[in-house]
């Protein structure tokens, strides 16, 4: 079965975590412009993994608009789980977000 807009957000939809983590895993087979636009939802998911899977996804999909990404990333920095924070510095060094250098340093100061 093929991969479409429409699959992959019944997926992001669900109630079902498992159901969401599957459904950003299809978002990489998706053009990257949609994949930005659906993924950014779950950057504040209930669920620990799936934020960290949405996360994730931002250093490949985030090109596609680089200050909804910068103001997206910053707020994870502040993420109770540490692993979500990581994801999302990680992100901001993939993109070259020079701007959050200060955000950075004062993450890992703390």
């Amino acid at each position: 079965m093929s991969i479409t807009r429409e699959s992959a957000q019944q997926l992001l939809n669900s109630q079902d975590y498992g159901d969401r983590l599957r459904g950003i895993n299809q978002l990489r087979q998706l053009e990257l412009g949609v994949a930005f636009e659906l993924v950014q939802p779950l950057i504040n998911d209930q669920n620990t993994r799936v934020r960290y899977a949405a996360v994730s996804m931002m250093d490949v999909v985030g090109t596609q608009d680089l200050a909804v990404s910068l103001k997206i990333l910053r707020d994870r920095l502040s993420d109770p789980e540490p692993d979500v924070q990581a994801a999302a510095a990680d992100a901001l060094g993939a993109l070259k977000l020079t701007e959050a250098y200060d955000d950075l340093q004062q993450l890992y100061q703390d």
